[in-house]
């Protein structure tokens, strides 16, 4: 896989969509490392009447988020493309957990989770008057309330867990992982209990983390904006051809990437 990967990945549009709105990434405190990856925090200010929908290609973890506008909670990984739609001034933050770190949070095998979310209410039973306190302050100071009900409501993280983890990260730094069966070798796991593991502890296949991670190299090349050989892309990727590439990337963006890249190129 691509060793210099963008701090930002997944983006439709990438270059287009942070003219459109701010993304501020926080690093958590060293105690919630071993659950979250990152804070995340988007906000825009855009003109009136203008709306501008983001998409972007969601990675096999879930989100707690905090959204006054379209609902707090425990969101999980959206199986096709991810929309919202960005209309006049407002901000949401989240925390992006690590692979298989939400089950620190809810009992519920994730795939429960999967293009659906838990409202924050649900996870931590906090009382409506609590929940607008959370909502109220600065970003720093909104980070840390998060912080500290995330610190005071984790399980303890299971070896399932960590092995769900380590798993999703061997599927990343891979070049050519196309199947399974480098994943069973690995692990000294069978297909079936690999198949287990994601669906309790990821919440997708470990298929559709093989090809959304194949996916991101595809959408990391064609946001670069420069010249390049579809054809070429498609054979490093390990796509049959490249009309099965450009089947699967419009399947998921709506656009066939030769599409896609004239419009990187304006």
């Amino acid at each position: 896989m691509n060793s210099n990967k963008p701090s930002v990945r997944g983006l439709i549009h990438e270059r287009q969509s942070l003219e459109k709105f701010k993304l501020d990434f926080i690093a958590p405190a060293t105690r919630l490392q071993p659950i979250i990856s990152r804070f995340w925090h988007v906000s825009w200010d855009l003109p009136d009447g203008e709306t501008y929908t983001q998409t972007n290609l969601p990675f096999p973890v879930q989100h707690l988020v905090i959204d006054p506008d379209k609902g707090s909670g425990l969101y999980g990984c959206t199986s096709g493309a991810f929309s919202y739609e960005l209309t006049g001034k407002g901000s949401v933050l989240g925390a992006r957990l690590l692979p298989g770190a939400a089950r620190t949070l809810t009992s519920r095998s994730i795939a429960t989770t999967t293009d659906s979310m838990i409202c924050f209410r649900d996870i931590f039973e906090i009382e409506s008057d609590e929940f607008e306190t959370l909502l109220s302050g600065d970003l720093p100071e909104l980070v840390i309330k998060l912080s500290k009900i995330i610190s005071d409501h984790a399980l303890p993280i299971s070896s399932h867990m960590k092995l769900a983890r380590k798993m999703v990260e061997f599927i990343e730094e891979q070049d050519a992982l196309t199947d399974l069966s480098s994943l069973s070798s690995a692990f000294d796991l069978s297909t079936r209990q690999i198949q287990r593991i994601f669906q309790d502890y990821i919440g997708v296949s470990p298929k559709w983390v093989i090809d959304r991670y194949r996916m991101f190299e595809a959408l990391d090349a064609l946001n670069e904006g420069k010249d390049l050989d579809l054809a070429q892309l498609a054979l490093r990727l390990d796509y049959a051809d490249q009309a099965h590439f450009s089947h699967q990337f419009k399947k998921l963006t709506g656009q066939s990437p030769k599409k896609y890249l004239k419009a990187q190129v304006r």
